[in-house]
């Protein structure tokens, strides 16, 4: 279980990401962070890894305690794996090695330069296989289509044997077939594991195809909370709408009058 309580995220220049806000994550759960670019779905995700600080609030991961303390963080960040929407594998290295970086944060600095044992190369091995990738072990990950890169990504996590997987917009590349594809094999490997997962998207269809619970996002704000039979197609459609608020139409109004005043 993860434990929001009133986290914000505000940008130096006093830009504000996340407003104040307050949610739980169940174990298990496949959630979907649903909103349009800017509504702050990466910025939470971020938070939930401290990739991003949160300027307030309070993170508590069960079992483990709040997110402050570098011990604390360390332990959670070996527990919870990120999938990229571009991936942030080294192009030029095998599928293997890149999935062996799965295991580099259960070792120091130190260890980490030396080659992992071969009971850790077995374990990425078998994350290859999970994600059907196993014959392209030895091949650079640059000669891979989008999609089987990818899942080498999905394939790092596993490695880590995660409790919590972060998506951060992990089909935004890739073709509708390569999209359905990566995320039914996400879902499985969570309902399998009993992972919680939080993948942040776009694609309303995708959303209600695979997600148990729905966290509609806008303008740093959670809008929507719930299953996603909950909400009709109007109520989503309403989160990628572009109202502007009144305080900012009044503000314009005098220029749109001086603009219709010209002959054109």
């Amino acid at each position: 279980m993860i434990q929001l309580q009133e986290v914000s995220m505000t940008f130096p220049g006093g830009i504000t990401a996340l407003h104040p806000l307050s949610i739980i994550f169940g174990r298990g759960e496949f959630t979907v962070l649903l909103g349009s670019s800017g509504a702050g779905k990466s910025t939470l995700l971020r938070c939930l890894n401290f990739l991003n600080q949160p300027s307030g609030g309070r993170i508590t991961i069960a079992g483990i305690g709040e997110l402050r303390h570098g011990n604390v963080l360390r332990q959670h960040r070996c527990r919870a794996g990120m999938v990229f929407q571009h991936h942030h594998l080294i192009a030029r290295q095998s599928a293997l090695q890149n999935v062996l970086l799965g295991r580099l944060g259960y070792h120091s600095t130190w260890r980490s330069l030396f080659p992992l044992s071969r009971s850790e190369r077995y374990i990425a091995l078998e994350a290859l296989d999970r994600v059907g990738l196993l014959h392209k072990a030895m091949e650079r990950v640059d000669s891979l289509s989008g999609g089987e890169q990818q899942r080498v990504g999905i394939a790092r996590v596993l490695a880590q044997k995660p409790q919590i997987i972060l998506a951060d917009e992990p089909v935004a590349s890739l073709d509708p077939a390569s999209a359905h594809n990566v995320l039914s094999l996400l879902r499985d490997i969570c309902k399998e594991g009993n992972i919680s997962a939080i993948i942040s998207l776009h694609q309303v269809d995708l959303a209600r195809h695979y997600s148990d619970r729905i966290v509609g996002m806008r303008a740093g704000k959670v809008v929507l909370d719930g299953k996603p039979e909950q909400f009709s197609e109007r109520d989503l459609a309403e989160l990628y709408s572009q109202s502007i608020p009144s305080d900012t139409q009044k503000s314009i109004e005098p220029e749109k009058q001086a603009i219709l005043s010209f002959n054109l």
